[in-house]
């Protein structure tokens, strides 16, 4: 079993992947793959569907390795390869209304009134309306699915202000969908 801090081994894995060593791959893989199912399961419940995002990702993951250029980029390479597929699955498969009643906050109805029609919200537009530092405390929490203490560390900020900062994004969010779909 390959050991979180064996970079060597990673590196010998990585090198064989991009050779199409299919035992390279499957290790990588399985080395990975605990984070990965973490990350997604976060975002979707559905754990058939949870799976076919992971393996897609893998699958352009492998299909473009030999674009890598530094070993030591991997792991967020690849993570930003995952998040895509998620966003772009959730994006796909999931109303917009939906992704923010996830969002956590009890605000939001569960139940859509039958007169309402709701069409193709643009989340990034949305998103783009939240104070500068809000919105980015609540992407890396809320899509990029960091923790707050991560968070906090890459801010410079309290853990409370973290928190604080998504649970404000929330409520502007909703205030903003429900304003626009009246």
């Amino acid at each position: 079993m390959l050991k979180t801090k064996d970079h060597s081994n990673i590196e010998e894995l990585i090198a064989g992947c991009k050779q199409n060593n299919r035992t390279c791959q499957e290790l990588l893989y399985k080395y990975f793959f605990k984070e990965c199912y973490d990350y997604c399961s976060w975002r979707i419940k559905n754990d058939d569907e949870t799976m076919s995002v992971i393996n897609d990702a893998w699958l352009k993951i492998f299909k473009s390795i030999h674009q890598l250029e530094s070993i030591e980029k991997f792991k967020s390479w690849a993570f930003t390869i995952l998040k895509n597929t998620s966003l772009d699955h959730i994006r796909k498969n999931m109303p917009d209304w939906e992704i923010l009643e996830n969002l956590g906050d009890v605000s939001v109805p569960k139940q859509l009134p039958s007169d309402q029609v709701f069409l193709n919200i643009d989340m990034e537009r949305m998103l783009k309306k939240l104070p500068e530092t809000t919105r980015d405390v609540f992407v890396h929490f809320a899509l990029d699915g960091y923790a707050h203490e991560e968070i906090a560390r890459k801010f410079n900020i309290t853990e409370s202000t973290s928190r604080w900062h998504v649970a404000n994004a929330r409520k502007i969010l909703q205030k903003i969908y429900w304003k626009e779909n009246e």
